[in-house]
């Protein structure tokens, strides 16, 4: 019996010499470089500077920079040093022109496998300034679609060919992508900026009807387009279809906006003898509420949480607007225009809006519920408001005339090869 008690001490004895005790000492990180606050660039290369101790081997050590809300940007830097003591010393390499002015923090972790320390640096970020990279204009030349590219200076070159007819061209700065739809026959094409190469298509049935019948870009960077057989599809910057959605039957989408919430939707009939304005959840395109106007609708604007903006041509080809409200599902109309015929309109400010009509450009302004004239005697068939440079866009067919949008002055007037059918604004970012 004592043999035994014996024998279990010495075991008792070994197990306990032999077990590790828990390590309760984190590494300590002395930070160098950066300093708190200072002031950093979202293309920029940041020295990181630290030194780690611990009374163990350091496992891993990581550096990220994260905005707010504790998501990362830019690429981590990790290092596995499996020493006591470690002296970091490297740069943090920082390219990315989309995030935006704001507090960030380095995020410097050291780990020895039992214990963890983390400093968090705040560093202050200044964006990178945005830019126009030029303009481009879509055309069709009998055979083809050409698309040009204008510069600051107004001196346009040739840019890319694309097989078909065009419908609209629409930029996505966002993603650096130019999106060349056609009507009957072709395809709808994202061009990479960056390379001149296709980032993605879908093809067109050739067809004597329309194939696409609207395209519109959102301010979700997706790509929303109608079919004429009534279907409406949006293309994420990969050309996948996030949303499958149908018009009305025997309606397909002309005009359409994505505002808040809804993709809006201008739904002819076939043949045509109805017009609906139809809002669809943006998120999955089913349906929420719709309402007859029975006017071509030209331009589809938010004005308010309740309100949306329509401007349209009646049936004896005058302008007109028209509210709709999103609460009651109905269409208002608290003002009446004396104008003629809308080619096209843009937005200039909430509730202001500039309009082609007859020779003259037009402002309705929907808050006061006046219309005031901008310029006499000035045909237009597209209109295009650049608000960053302050520059309007005025086409008469093969004509182009700029203006300095507060002074009327005109800055060039160019004559392209044949009609222009679209523009679009390009930005770096």
């Amino acid at each position: 019996m004592k043999r035994l008690i014996f024998s279990f001490i010495v075991l008792a004895a070994c197990f306990f010499s032999c077990s590790k005790e828990k390590d309760g000492t984190p590494p300590k990180i002395t930070v160098t470089n950066p300093l708190n606050s200072q002031q950093i660039n979202g293309v920029d290369t940041i020295q990181i500077e630290f030194e780690v101790a611990d009374n163990m081997n350091i496992e891993n050590i990581q550096v990220s920079l994260k905005n707010t809300n504790d998501i990362g940007v830019g690429q981590s830097i990790v290092k596995r040093p499996d020493t006591k003591k470690y002296s970091f010393n490297e740069l943090f390499y920082l390219n990315d022109i989309l995030l935006e002015s704001g507090v960030y923090y380095f995020d410097i972790s050291a780990s020895d496998g039992e214990n963890t320390t983390r400093k968090y640096v705040q560093v202050n970020l200044n964006e990178v300034a945005k830019y126009r990279e030029g303009i481009f204009i879509s055309s069709y030349n009998g055979a083809s679609s050409d698309v040009y590219l204008m510069d600051n200076s107004f001196q346009t070159s040739y840019y890319k060919n694309y097989v078909g007819d065009v419908l609209g061209i629409a930029v996505n700065s966002y993603h650096q992508q130019l999106i060349h739809s056609c009507y009957t026959s072709g395809s709808m094409i994202a061009t990479d900026l960056m390379t001149n190469t296709t980032a993605w298509s879908v093809s067109a049935q050739s067809s004597s009807t329309p194939y696409y019948t609207g395209m519109i870009l959102g301010q979700d960077h997706k790509v929303y387009t109608g079919y004429y057989d009534g279907r409406f599809k949006a293309f994420n910057t990969s050309g996948s279809a996030s949303i499958n959605g149908l018009a009305n039957q025997s309606f397909y989408i002309e005009k359409s906006a994505l505002l808040g919430d809804y993709y809006v939707t201008e739904q002819q009939s076939i043949p045509v003898g109805q017009v609906n304005i139809v809002l669809n959840w943006a998120v999955s395109g089913v349906q929420f509420q719709q309402a007859i106007v029975n006017e071509d609708i030209k331009g589809i604007y938010q004005h308010s949480n309740n309100e949306m903006i329509l401007l349209t041509n009646t049936a004896s080809n005058t302008g007109n607007v028209a509210f709709y409200y999103l609460s009651t599902g109905l269409i208002g109309h608290p003002f009446s225009l004396s104008i003629g015929k809308i080619e096209d309109c843009v937005e200039i400010s909430s509730g202001l809006y500039l309009v082609a009509e007859g020779n003259n450009l037009t402002y309705i302004n929907t808050t006061n519920f006046t219309t005031l004239t901008y310029l006499v005697g000035v045909n237009a068939n597209l209109l295009r408001f650049d608000s960053f440079s302050n520059e309007l866009f005025v086409v008469d067919g093969n004509q182009l005339t700029i203006y300095d949008y507060s002074s009327k002055a005109v800055k060039s007037i160019y004559s392209h090869p044949t009609a222009i059918v679209d523009l679009d604004f390009w930005y770096n970012k």
